[in-house]
């Protein structure tokens, strides 16, 4: 009978005031919290209080009495609800840990004792705290259980950016957030890219601290909804576009809600839509406005860096979305001051094989890459990612292109699975210890996330973004190219030229390899070593020219120095060629390949020989010996 009454209750308030359904939900839930908070749910909760010096001590402790009052709607206990706070202002300040105070008593003297730290507002420095340390184990955070965070401040932070940044991170690691701003200077735009989805559930703005104790049963409401399972409800995907965001609560001194204010300049210049991601949130794609993006060129204009774009070009991705991934590369471009001394970009499109677009610095302005980009056209086949990586590697991060005070950079973007993983493994840890930085996007369901996982550098909560379709690409454009922007050059010691190895000298190069000791599989390791010299070397008629030596028998007998100017042949050549019996291959050298007069050998030219040699010479020993004294002088 009672429940009849409260059901005939809240049916008359919905006819006279005329609330829409979501308010008679958050009324209900108004009820049980007043009655048993919000069960016996567990939670893991934290807050992360503006110490600034904006604040005024009086409103500091306003701040504390709002957390207090909130905490006491909730059962805490160590099986139910935790939890920590810190507070921020220049720097993050931790007050207490999830795991500190298991009684509601106890956890609320605590709030009462905190001290205020002024400063200015760091608000990214205290969102990548309560990520990165407060919800570890170790700090009292449980698996399996809802985490919660929950933003005050009272005015901009030092950085958007950033803070935009390290809220996505934290929102991605699983971290609902909440971001109550208070007052007339704070920045609606800022709160909006800090909180979950929906913005009007995560959102909350207040005219001053007097007025946070009008919000504290919406805030324990809208907790707890988290912490229980979802409503049933049947939502069909849909992608809407507006010019307009849906506005947080905003409640003035005496509790009532608000018209929503007027939007800030930046953020009426900034057309949004609404993406369904993998994970199913929802996250707001923005159209970057010129206004946006000279923001973000600030940022991001200050150093140099090369970035190698990597294209998915094969069959899987139709003709519609392989443009969208063009587009979203042309506004990632956007972003970077591009100039030979600041940002550079070159692009590679991969399917069955690697076709390399353009190379770093051939174009020099935005305009340039960007009209490179929009030329690039599909390839088909399918998706050989282990081949982009090292072609990767080998040909766009070479000495002679890349700079070594610039971060190197590569944006890999795919769409499908990789056939061979070993290769793509074997890649990536090459590519990672070379210092580049890679960043791995995957778009739609069928990219497995371990995939991606190899493929990007660590940790993969920074490097590795998935996204549910190509168009959803956009929405992770600021995250993207603001975590490019921010990587630094690695600290290795600098090379004494950036030029290629042999590009100063010239110098007669012979490879010989003591074949039959080595055995078929061994000699193929050292032919795969010597190739990877030859990428290295500055191969021309004038520079370095190299020789090997075969089996004088029908087969295929090695290069003659001075008969190949490139790399692919003396590759190619290397690929098929065997070895004879060391000795006599030595004797050959001596006669032959390196005789001033016979072979292609130049006279003034460095002669350098490398032999690999695999188990004991025996017999070979004393041939060798009186082989190579007439040979000198050499190397």
């Amino acid at each position: 009978m009672a429940r009849v009454i409260l059901w005939n209750l809240l049916l008359s308030a919905l006819l006279l005031s005329k609330v829409s359904s979501q308010d008679l939900w958050r009324n209900t839930l108004f009820q049980e919290i007043t009655d048993v908070g919000c069960g016996h749910k567990p939670a893991d909760i934290v807050f992360l209080l503006d110490s600034s010096t904006s604040i005024w001590g009086p409103n500091f402790q306003r701040q504390l009495a709002f957390v207090s009052n909130v905490v006491d709607m909730f059962q805490i206990g160590h099986n139910e609800i935790r939890v920590g706070v810190a507070i921020f202002s220049s720097k993050v300040y931790p007050q207490f840990r999830l795991i500190d105070y298991p009684t509601k008593r106890s956890l609320q003297k605590a709030i009462r004792l905190i001290q205020q730290r002024h400063g200015d507002t760091n608000t990214a420095s205290a969102i990548r705290h309560m990520r990165k340390r407060m919800f570890k184990k170790r700090q009292g955070a449980r698996r399996n259980v809802p985490h919660v965070g929950i933003i005050v401040t009272d005015g901009r932070s030092d950085n958007t950016l950033t803070t935009l940044l390290e809220a996505n991170l934290a929102r991605r690691s699983g971290i609902n957030l909440f971001a109550i701003g208070i007052g007339s200077q704070v920045y609606n735009y800022e709160l909006n890219a800090i909180a979950s989805e929906p913005k009007d559930e995560y959102v909350f703005t207040v005219d001053s601290f007097e007025a946070l104790d009008s919000i504290k049963k919406l805030l324990a409401a809208k907790t707890c909804e988290v912490t229980r399972p979802p409503r049933s409800t049947t939502t069909t995907s849909t992608t809407t576009t507006t010019t307009t965001t849906t506005q947080p609560h905003n409640i003035n001194n005496t509790g009532h809600r608000e018209q929503p204010p007027h939007s800030h300049p930046l953020q009426q210049q900034r057309q949004e839509q609404q993406l369904q991601l993998t994970d199913g949130s929802l996250f707001t794609q923005t159209i970057h406005s010129d206004l946006w993006t000279a923001r973000l060129r600030r940022v991001c204009g200050k150093k140099p860096s090369d970035i190698a774009i990597v294209i998915d070009s094969s069959s899987s991705i139709s003709k519609q979305n392989f443009w969208k991934q063009l587009r979203f590369i042309q506004e990632v471009v956007h972003v970077f001051n591009v100039a030979p001394d600041k940002a550079r970009f070159a692009a590679l499109s991969f399917a069955d094989d690697v076709r390399e677009e353009f190379q770093l610095g051939k174009h020099t302005t935005v305009k340039g890459v960007s009209r490179a980009v929009a030329r690039i056209e599909q390839m088909g086949g399918a998706s050989n990612a282990g081949k982009a990586l090292e072609y990767l590697r080998k040909n766009v991060f070479l000495p002679k292109y890349a700079r070594h005070k610039a971060a190197r950079i590569a944006i890999f973007l795919t769409d499908g699975v990789t056939d061979d993983l070993q290769e793509l493994t074997m890649q990536s840890e090459l590519a990672h210890k070379e210092d580049i930085y890679v960043f791995a996007i995957g778009v739609g369901g069928k990219v497995r996330e371990s995939d991606l996982n190899v493929i990007a550098s660590s940790p993969s909560e920074k490097y590795v973004l998935q996204v549910k379709d190509f168009q959803a690409l956009r929405s992770v454009i600021d995250i993207v190219s603001l975590a490019a922007c921010k990587l630094e050059p690695p600290k290795r010691r600098p090379l004494p030229s950036d030029e290629a190895c042999g590009s100063k000298e010239a110098t007669d190069l012979m490879f010989v390899v003591d074949s039959p000791n080595a055995g078929v599989r061994n000699t193929k390791k050292a032919m795969k070593f010597l190739e990877n010299i030859v990428e290295r070397l500055a191969i021309s008629e004038e520079k370095v020219q190299v020789g090997t030596i075969s089996d004088p028998c029908e087969k295929p007998q090695g290069i003659q120095l001075g008969t190949v100017q490139d790399k692919a042949t003396v590759k190619g050549n290397m690929e098929t060629m065997e070895f004879n019996d060391i000795s006599s291959l030595m004797k050959e050298m001596r006669l032959q390949a390196l005789h001033t007069n016979r072979g292609g050998n130049r006279s003034g030219a460095k002669k350098v020989a490398l032999i690999i040699v695999d188990g004991g010479l025996g017999a070979s020993a004393a041939r060798i010996d009186g082989g190579t004294e007439s040979a000198l002088p050499w190397h």
